[in-house]
């Protein structure tokens, strides 16, 4: 099962009509692990999401950069690269 939850901040919005062909969008979501390394350091992650017209244009509407959002979806390999295929989006009010 090809699963993933993610909670992070927005860093880049998606633009309408990035990927028409594909009826995409894509934005960047920055994360920090839930675990520390052995320096007892936690590291930020950046994540690109692909999201599908309906959940791009929800997106669009209400979210702006730096807000705490929730993503789950499924992982999904381009050009070599993980990229998640956003499924649900949620905005998160006490991040």
């Amino acid at each position: 099962m090809n699963t993933c939850f993610i909670v992070g901040k927005i860093v880049e919005m998606p633009e309408k009509g990035e990927n028409a062909v594909r009826n995409t969008c894509v934005m960047v979501i920055d994360s920090t692990r839930p675990y520390c390394e052995n320096d007892g350091c936690f590291k930020r992650d950046r994540f690109t999401v692909r999201l599908w017209k309906g959940v791009a244009d929800e997106v669009i509407q209400s979210a702006h950069i730096k807000d705490a959002v929730a993503i789950k979806g499924r992982i999904e390999m381009e050009d070599s690269h993980p990229i998640i295929v956003a499924e649900h989006v949620s905005l998160v009010s006490c991040f």
